[in-house]
């Protein structure tokens, strides 16, 4: 994901999107220890999904129109839809809230049918 957020960004702008560049926002947002292969690795998988393309002649890329909605979009699903879906699904909130949500209504439905089943088969937990 924050290889998607740092293609939303909008630092890169200006100036397109290098290595190093990738390097610098990658490390602010996700790992420390993010290097120069990983990068080069990032941009050619963005380049291939259609997020990104190459300046010929240059090492920079500059992000498609598909780029920044995509990137935007999944962003989003994933800070607004599933990291909370699944926090509701590891662990209980405390005190239980007045309406559990439907995902979690449904997977922990889901998940006692499966315990039912496989007790009823006698097949070991």
């Amino acid at each position: 994901m924050a290889l998607l957020a740092a293609t939303a960004s909008f630092e890169h702008v200006i100036g397109g999107l290098t290595n190093a560049g990738m390097c610098k926002l990658m490390t602010g947002l996700y790992d420390p220890d993010y290097n120069p292969c990983r990068a080069t690795y990032d941009l050619r998988r963005l380049r291939r999904k259609g997020f990104i393309e190459r300046i010929q002649g240059t090492h920079t890329y500059r992000i498609t129109a598909y780029g920044p909605t995509t990137a935007t979009f999944l962003t989003k699903l994933n800070a607004r839809a599933v990291v909370p879906a699944l926090t509701d699904l590891e662990a209980p909130s405390t005190p239980p809230p007045p309406q559990p949500r439907p995902l979690t209504t449904a997977w922990r439905a889901y998940s006692r049918q499966l315990d039912a089943l496989i007790t009823n088969c006698g097949l070991p937990a």
